[in-house]
């Protein structure tokens, strides 16, 4: 019993489904910076965790540079942060060498 009729078009877009992401995606390894700067900041008696931050924080700055992607603060954060928390550590360290 066909009338002639298309059958109707499905929606554009299906609300339920995943939506795309908007212009440029987040840099990695500028959020895992900012993550490692946070602990090592919080924890900064661990100052292998601070490096780490750094050198991620430094990786991810040359990403963005290259690639356009977000993160450009996430990672000048954790650069921030993960500097700070080594110089606390040597701080900590000479401190106690000189008390000691």
């Amino acid at each position: 019993m066909s009338d002639g009729r298309l059958p109707a078009a499905p929606p554009p877009h299906d609300p339920s489904g995943p939506v795309p992401p908007p212009g440029r995606r987040w840099n990695l390894l500028a959020i895992a910076s900012l993550v490692l700067g946070v602990l090592s900041f919080l924890l900064s008696w661990y100052g292998i965790i601070g490096v780490a931050a750094v050198v991620t924080g430094i990786v991810a700055l040359r990403q963005i540079g290259t690639t356009r992607q977000r993160g450009r603060w996430l990672a000048g954060a954790g650069v921030l942060l993960g500097a700070l928390a080594v110089v606390i550590v040597i701080a900590l360290v000479l401190i106690g060498r000189a008390a000691g």
